[in-house]
């Protein structure tokens, strides 16, 4: 049987891994929480507080999103399939529709639905429905 691991600690000074702080660590070692979980959702809320007094808004959907993907915009009683982007923290969220052209929002209620790579969307209809799932 092998024992624990416990390395020496270093100054790393090379390039590839570098040190990180004491913080980090501790607070790596500590179990992790769903994101259903009561303790999770309390600390999401606390980040969205701090977003939303850092833009300056009353928003109660600010959360922190950057990336690129699929998406689905309902307007005028249709669906369309969009691609999302938002390059960076601090860039604007944009929709650009099948024709790559952006996508504009209306005047108006704006719902989002954040979903996952696997989610899967099936339309009968009118109706559209959405199941998450995890490989």
């Amino acid at each position: 049987m092998i024992g624990e691991f416990h390395p020496p600690a270093r100054i790393l000074m090379g390039p590839g891994p570098s040190n990180i702080d004491p913080r980090v660590n501790l607070a790596m070692a500590k179990p992790l929480l769903g994101h259903l979980d009561p303790e999770f959702i309390r600390i999401m809320h606390q980040v969205q507080d701090l977003l939303r007094y850092v833009f300056a808004t009353r928003n109660s959907l600010t959360i922190p999103i950057s990336g690129t993907g699929t998406a689905y915009a309902f307007r005028d009683g249709q669906a369309y399939k969009v691609n999302w982007s938002r390059p960076t923290a601090d860039s604007v969220l944009s929709l650009v529709g099948a024709d790559g052209k952006p996508f504009p929002f209306k005047p108006g209620n704006t719902w989002v639905e954040v979903m996952g790579v696997y989610t899967k969307a099936e339309q009968k209809g009118n109706d559209w429905r959405f199941t998450f799932s995890i490989p």
